[in-house]
């Protein structure tokens, strides 16, 4: 075995202790620009004010983005047990970027999987009912690195897209890989959905192979609140209600 993979395993079983009581909920897609990010900010955000005890892990590597959409701008502290993860609203996050803030962070095949284990089991969660993970795009090192750290755990998946044949085509190997990894996909949420609905996904969730579409509407108040001019609590009834079923959704099974 080399060093880095007995590094890995020892990670992971600190992880694993750190988040043994957790269920995981991963948001991912293939593709780029879809959601993602606001998607698992609203859930962590809607699963907290239901009183239950909730981690957020930002795994994107390179381009992460809960920071700005919750509009956190600490730096993260560390302490003698690992880092202290920043509350917002009663979710823990945790982030590379809230380490390295504005910094470049060159990276490439282990040594994102080894940060990534390294957020995971180096982070004081304290006990949680539920991590949601922000996943980057696409079925790379992060992405894997994610799944063998939480193997053995309860885990569920949500897979965002847009209208377009591309993100579908995208998703769809996104849906593809979770099941391979026995990662129950409870659905697929549909970005950019317009009220009068003529911005379907093309075949519904047939198209995907899975069993139900959730959609999230166009609502400018998304980017005031990432602005932090307005209250993620404040976003259109259509946004919030698709918020809901979500996570009706995903702590019935």
């Amino acid at each position: 075995m080399s060093e880095d993979l007995k590094q890995f395993s020892i990670l992971r079983s600190e992880a694993l202790k750190r988040i043994d009581s957790s269920k995981v909920f991963l948001v991912g897609s293939g593709k780029g620009g879809v959601g993602k990010s606001i998607v698992s900010s609203l859930v962590a955000l809607e699963l907290a004010s239901r009183g239950t005890k909730v981690g957020l892990l930002d795994a994107d590597v390179h381009g992460s983005s809960v920071p700005t959409i919750l509009g956190v701008n600490k730096v993260i502290s560390v302490g003698r047990m690992g880092f202290h993860p920043i509350e917002f609203e009663s979710v823990k996050i945790m982030s590379l970027g809230l380490i390295t803030e504005d910094e470049v962070v060159p990276l490439r095949g282990e040594r994102k999987s080894g940060v990534i284990a390294w957020l995971l089991s180096m982070t004081n969660w304290g006990d949680l009912d539920y991590l949601v993970v922000d996943l980057p795009p696409g079925t790379g090192d992060e992405v894997l690195s994610t799944l063998r750290l939480t193997d053995g755990l309860v885990r569920r998946s949500l897979a965002v897209s847009t209208p377009s044949a591309v993100a579908i085509r995208v998703a769809r190997k996104y849906v593809s890989l979770m099941r391979e990894e026995k990662v129950d996909v409870i659905g697929v949420i549909n970005m950019a959905y317009s009220l009068d609905g003529t911005s379907s996904l093309f075949g519904e969730a047939e198209d995907l192979g899975v069993s139900k579409v959730f959609r999230l509407p166009i609502d400018p108040g998304v980017e005031e609140f990432i602005r932090g001019v307005r209250s993620w609590r404040d976003l259109s009834s259509d946004m919030l209600k698709g918020v809901r079923e979500i996570v009706d959704e995903l702590i019935s099974i």
